[in-house]
Parts: structure tokens; sequence; C-alpha cells
């Protein structure tokens, strides 16, 4: 589980950095001011959860028998792609309906800190 987490940070990360660079150049001046917001909001949320996904991963590699763990990494996996995959959908003017999986996205990035909460309650 430890590679897989690794190699997705490391995805991640990627996307993030070229999606701060669209919004940042190809972009520029061609979203409103709320959109632009919408886009930066989705960028952070990007980096940060993308950090705390390779501390998960790292985490694995000591701890990989834990359930809490594996479920907290699926979970901040599918809450970036469904926040902030949802809002890079949304300023680069596509369908608002798909909107709507950003609160998804976001209660499944509140549940992978719960879960990892869960695992620092009782495997450290």
């Amino acid at each position: 589980m430890s590679r897989l987490f690794l190699t997705a940070c490391a995805v991640s990360g990627f996307l993030a950095t070229l999606m701060g660079a669209v919004g940042a150049h190809l972009w520029r001046g061609r979203m409103d001011e709320h959109m632009a917001a919408v886009f930066q909001t989705a960028v952070q949320y990007h980096f940060w959860h993308t950090l705390v996904l390779g501390m998960i991963a790292l985490l694995a590699r000591q701890y990989a028998d834990s359930r809490w763990l594996r479920w907290s990494g699926i979970a901040m996996v599918a809450g970036m792609a469904l926040f902030s995959g949802s809002l890079y959908w949304l300023a680069a003017g596509g369908e608002p309906l798909y909107a709507k999986l950003a609160p998804l996205g976001g209660m499944s990035l509140m549940v992978a800190w719960l879960l990892l909460a869960a695992f620092a309650a009782t495997a450290i």
C-alpha cells in the first residue's frame, strides 16, 4: 500500500503543480474573480492533501497492516479527486452540475483525517 500511496502522492503533486501553473498562466484573465478564487481553493486543497498523502505513504511503510492508514489514504485520494477535480472543472467553465461533487469530496477528506486520527490513537 505504501508504494501505491507514494506513487499517488507524486502524481498528485505533479497535477497540483500543473494546475497551479495553468491557473496562473493560461487562464489568467479568462476567469472572473469568483471563479479564480474557486480555482485557487482547489489548488490549495490539492497541495495540502497531497502532502498528507505522502505522510500516509511513509507511515504505511512502517505500519503496513494498518487498515486505518489504508482507508485514510483511499479516502484522501478520492476526496482530492472529487473536491479539487470538481472545482477545477467548474472554474474551467465545465458543467456546474459536477460541482455538486465537491461536498462529497470534502466529506471524503474529513473522513480521511478522522481515519488518520484513529490510526494515531491506536497504533502509535
